[in-house]
Formats: structure tokens, C-alpha cells, sequence
């Protein structure tokens, strides 16, 4: 089986029209911190036993809103744990 990659595109919503108007199927990460604003009507089909994605956060060390990137991390970690301890509202 080969794939061939014919089209790159940025943000799951628009990956998720794209596959509801029927081009093929898209694999993307799943959607667990926030619901689609616009939920299209596709099907997802979880792949076990793949590792999860590592993420980061970077930001420069002169950032005049620190503050911001300081409580984003902080609700990242909280995400992350809450996947962990298999408590999410999935």
C-alpha cells in the first residue's frame, strides 16, 4: 500500500470539511482540549497504540506578556495530567 500525499492544509476543521465534502481520509491528532467551534459531521476512528505526541512551549525569554504564556502552561499541565489519570470528560 502506498500514500500519496496530495495536498497539505493547517487546522483540523478545515481538514475535517475536506474530508466531510469527500476527499479520502486524513489522519490528524485528536480533539480533546477544545470542541470544534463548527463540528462537521466526520468519523473518527481512534489508532491504538500509537505513542502520544510530545508538545512544547517556547517563548522568548523577553516576552512582555509572560504572564499569559506562564497560565497557558499551566493549563497545558493540567490537560496532560488529567489525560493521565484517565479522568477526561471523553
Amino acid at each position: 500500500m502506498t500514500v500519496d500525499e496530495v495536498m497539505e492544509l493547517d487546522g483540523i476543521q478545515m481538514i475535517s470539511s475536506i474530508i466531510y465534502h469527500g476527499i479520502d481520509v486524513s489522519i490528524v491528532p485528536p480533539r480533546r482540549c477544545v470542541p470544534a467551534p463548527n463540528p462537521v459531521a466526520v468519523r473518527e476512528i481512534e489508532l491504538p497504540g500509537l505513542e502520544a505526541r510530545q508538545v512544547g512551549l517556547l517563548a522568548r525569554h523577553d516576552n512582555p506578556r509572560s504572564d499569559l504564556v506562564d497560565a497557558l502552561r499551566i493549563e497545558m499541565c493540567k490537560v496532560v495530567d488529567t489525560e493521565q489519570s484517565g479522568t477526561s470528560g471523553k
